[in-house]
């Protein structure tokens, strides 16, 4: 790394200091885009726990579920509780996006 910066000042120094001075811009949005990326892990996990654990019962016990004809609704039950873990995601998507954007911009 030294000597790379080394031979960027021998050959344009303006160009260098420029480069040099928007390092930690770049260190800064590349730490809070891993962060971002690695701290809702957890989160997801616990808001799809519920829609998850009727999934896996529904599963086991299909043919409880369609002799009695309750597919319609476990499937309208899953849909309420997959909406929260939605639109938690959503809101993840949009701010992990715009670090990660203003990570390669800079």
């Amino acid at each position: 790394m030294i000597v790379g910066i080394a031979i960027g000042f021998s050959f344009n120094w303006k160009i260098s200091l420029v480069a040099l001075g928007c390092v930690p811009f770049m260190v800064i949005g590349g730490a809070i885009n891993t962060k971002f990326q690695t701290g809702y892990s957890d989160i997801d996990e616990e808001a799809y726990k519920e829609a998850n654990l009727l999934a896996g019962d529904s599963i086991l016990n299909y043919r409880t579920v369609a002799s009695f004809g309750h597919d319609d609704i476990i499937v309208n039950e899953y849909d309420k509780l997959i909406e929260g873990p939605m639109k938690l995601s959503i809101k993840k998507a949009e701010c992990i996006g715009f670090w990660f954007g203003f990570s390669q911009f800079v």
